[in-house]
């Protein structure tokens, strides 16, 4: 009775081995579903990213573009302000020091300044 049960036990145990080489081979695949799946995700993430990237740059130039007008509508400003202060200062100038009297009128003949 010891043969059979041994060669009992060998069975089990080839059968065991089979179990185990499918349950490996099983995993392989999983793995490799896996890391399948997980090259595509990164490849979609780069993408994102460069679209990203893209658009930053695109923003980037946008607002470059905005803020060099709003350089230029500033300095425009300050220059007109720095005109209207000059300006203002020579007709002051004019009716303080002028030997004759001046005065001024709205467009009804209101008085405005003298």
């Amino acid at each position: 009775m010891s043969v059979i049960y041994e060669m009992k036990e060998k069975e089990k145990t080839k059968d065991q081995l089979i179990k185990e080489v499918i349950g490996m081979r099983r995993k392989i695949v999983d793995f490799k579903a896996i890391e399948i799946k997980h090259k595509r995700v990164e490849k979609e993430l780069q993408r994102v990213r460069d679209e990203l990237e893209l658009r930053v740059k695109e923003r980037t130039v946008g607002l470059t573009a905005v803020n060099e007008k709003l350089q230029r509508d500033i300095t425009e400003r300050k220059r007109a302000e720095e005109e209207l202060r000059d300006s203002e200062q020579r007709s002051r100038i004019l009716f303080e020091y002028a030997p004759d009297a001046y005065y001024l009128n709205d467009l009804k003949g209101n008085f405005v300044d003298g």
